[in-house]
């Protein structure tokens, strides 16, 4: 079993972890963590990170976007 995590941090600092997609072959794993990281790159969140793990906690990649937040005037 691979588990995807899908990690959002608000400028903030507040913290969201989304809902974990738990797939049973790891090509479904690396295609669901690709398409969130596909989204994080170009996202408004601070920091947008995605986690790709077995459920027995092994992590298989992992990588997170940090984003400029613009200044308010």
């Amino acid at each position: 079993m691979f588990i995807v995590l899908e990690i959002q941090t608000e400028a903030d600092g507040t913290v969201k972890l989304l809902p974990p997609l738990v797939k049973t072959a790891r090509d479904g794993a690396e295609s669901a963590f690709h398409s969130i990281l596909a989204f994080a790159a170009v996202s408004s969140v601070a920091m947008h990170a995605a986690v790709l793990m077995t459920n027995e906690g092994t992590v298989l990649e992992k990588k997170a976007y940090t984003h400029e937040q613009e200044a308010a005037e």
